[in-house]
């Protein structure tokens, strides 16, 4: 679908946060074992969509309008994956239960790293269309790794605006310097 993955952020301040600290924080918890108490902090992911970079308009209007996109091997390489969406109640969904259920006893077992890319869709949560990806516990990253940032259109409110990070007005404006291989904060001005 895309090479692309893109994390939303609501304001222009986060998305400044986000490229200081070389960091798209883990949130959440997320998953179908987000509410299980012994498995919980290791549910807890970066977010990010694969939606086309043409359908961005369809998701900024959800999780804000300042957004920063990666190429999609590298937040694989980083432990990213798709989001795994079974419809609730459904034959896979009364499966996937009976494996919780198995599993409860050994909070160490390898299935509990698969369970934050595991989500059901029901009345009340239906985004399959998001095409979410995860990374769980966060996802960090280098300056070099940073694909585009998405900012607000200037002449019109209601769209926005992808913008190379190479030729973006935030990399010139000093917000990140390069010092070694190491990034530092600069100025917001």
């Amino acid at each position: 679908m895309s090479d692309w993955l893109v994390h939303f952020t609501k304001t222009q301040d986060n998305l400044q946060s986000i490229i200081k600290s070389l960091a798209v924080e883990a949130s959440g918890p997320f998953g179908r074992a987000k509410d299980f108490e012994k498995v919980r902090e290791s549910q807890k992911s970066a977010c990010l969509s694969e939606i086309p970079l043409d359908h961005l308009q369809r998701l900024y209007r959800q999780h804000g309008r300042w957004g920063i996109g990666f190429r999609k091997d590298f937040v694989t390489a980083a432990g990213g994956g798709r989001v795994w969406h079974v419809q609730r109640d459904s034959e896979l969904d009364r499966a996937l239960f009976g494996v919780y259920g198995e599993q409860m006893s050994d909070t160490v077992s390898g299935f509990w790293q698969l369970t934050p890319f595991m989500d059901t869709l029901g009345p009340n949560y239906n985004f399959d269309w998001e095409r979410e990806w995860r990374v769980p516990g966060g996802l960090a990253f280098t300056e070099d790794e940073i694909g585009f940032v998405v900012t607000p259109d200037e002449a019109d409110s209601d769209q926005v605006t992808v913008k190379l990070w190479r030729d973006s007005s935030f990399r010139k404006r000093g917000i990140l310097r390069r010092s070694g291989r190491q990034a530092q904060s600069g100025s917001a001005n």
